[in-house]
C-alpha cells in the first residue's frame, strides 16, 4: 500500500473495518497514512506486535522491470529476540535481498 496511489489508499482505508488485534495496531486512518509515508521514505516496513504482540516482521518492496512494486519479501521473528537496535541492520540486509530480487526479474524479463 505504501507505494499505491495515495488517494485510492486513503479511500480504502476509510472504507475497510480496522480491527485492532493489539493494543499498538494502527486503526486510525490518518496514523496509517502517516506510517506508510515513512515506509516510502525508508524504502522499507518495520512492524512490532501490531499483529501477534510478540511478533516483529522487516520486508521491503520487489519491483518489476518497471520499478513497479510487484510483491515484497519479508522476515518475522519473536521480537523477544531482536532487540530494536539490531531492526536497521536486518531492514539493510532485506532492502538487499529485495533489491536482487528484483534485478533477477528485470533480467529474466529481459
Amino acid at each position: 500500500m505504501a507505494w499505491s496511489l495515495e488517494d485510492e489508499v486513503r479511500r480504502l482505508l476509510e472504507a475497510a473495518e480496522l480491527r485492532r488485534f493489539t493494543a499498538t495496531t494502527l486503526t486510525d486512518v490518518d496514523a496509517l497514512m502517516e506510517r506508510l509515508g515513512r515506509i516510502r521514505r525508508l524504502g522499507y516496513s518495520v512492524t512490532r506486535g501490531e499483529l501477534d504482540p510478540d511478533v516483529v516482521g522487516i520486508a521491503a518492496p520487489i519491483r518489476d522491470e518497471n520499478k513497479q512494486v510487484v510483491a515484497a519479501v519479508s522476515v518475522a521473528a519473536l521480537a523477544s529476540r531482536v532487540y530494536p537496535e539490531a531492526e536497521t541492520e536486518i531492514a539493510q540486509k532485506v532492502l538487499a535481498t529485495a533489491q536482487e530480487i528484483s534485478d533477477r526479474m528485470a533480467v529474466v524479463a529481459g
